[in-house]
């Protein structure tokens, strides 16, 4: 082995090693920060899409001009949102949601 390749070999370990480090850094310090960030955004864009589509599920809410002019918007989450919300549910995961 000559000099080069020791050094490529020994900056690939320390590259690897600091990957890893990052990465129990982030999971240690950081996760469930963003997992809460995205628990909210996910509570939140339910409730968008409860007052904007709320007709679909029987729930007069919002105007109708108004909510034409969201619904291009939300169409593309409109299915798994509706079948969230018509989904049976018992106690323990409406405490969850």
């Amino acid at each position: 082995m000559n000099q080069s390749e020791k050094n490529s070999s020994l900056s690939a370990r320390l590259r690897r090693w600091w990957g890893a480090l990052k990465d129990f850094l982030f999971g240690f310090f950081v996760y469930g920060m963003v997992q809460e960030v995205v628990d909210r955004r996910r509570k939140r864009e339910r409730i968008f899409l409860l007052l904007v589509a709320g007709d679909f599920l029987g729930v007069p809410v919002f105007p109708g001009y108004y909510r034409l002019r969201l619904l291009p918007h939300c169409l593309p989450r409109l299915g798994p949102w509706r079948r969230h919300m018509l989904r049976p549910k018992d106690l323990f995961t409406v405490l969850e949601d």
